[in-house]
């Protein structure tokens, strides 16, 4: 477990985002990973797993496609915390570098990615592993990208 909050420590320092990040919501998280009963990986079959593993942000990775989603989320809480609407340039533009991470992430397989959000968007997801994002910002997100 110290070894992961060292890399989480890393990850947050390495992605300018000190501040942006609820960190507190990160590390219950890791305490809980043995804990679980019911990973998020059940929900997907295992070429989607391969996928999926290959491709999603790891927090303790330092490689760009991770820094790039965790800079769209910390950049994501400065709009909730300054008032910007989704339809706001900011918000726009935010759109416009989820859909560019979209692609990278999933590719052309639109299925999975619309399967993984639906997962992503469900509360219990915390519960199953996934790093912890608060409603508004899975709201802003879905705002965003409707609006664009």
């Amino acid at each position: 477990m110290q070894k992961n909050a060292c890399n989480l420590c890393k990850c947050r320092q390495q992605n300018g985002a000190e501040g942006e990040i609820r960190w507190e919501a990160l590390l219950p998280l890791v305490k809980k990973s043995g804990e679980r009963t019911n990973s998020w990986e059940s929900y997907f079959d295992e070429k989607e797993l391969r996928i999926l593993k290959e491709k999603l942000p790891r927090l303790e990775s330092s490689d760009e496609l991770t820094q790039s989603w965790v800079r769209v989320i910390a950049r994501i809480e400065h709009c909730l915390k300054a008032g910007l609407p989704p339809d706001s340039s900011e918000g726009q533009a935010i759109a416009s570098e989820i859909e560019r991470l979209s692609e990278q992430t999933f590719g052309e397989n639109k299925d999975l990615m619309n399967k993984f959000w639906e997962l992503r968007k469900n509360p219990d997801s915390t519960n199953q592993g996934l790093v912890p994002l608060r409603p508004e910002v899975l709201q802003f997100v879905e705002e965003c990208l409707s609006s664009v």
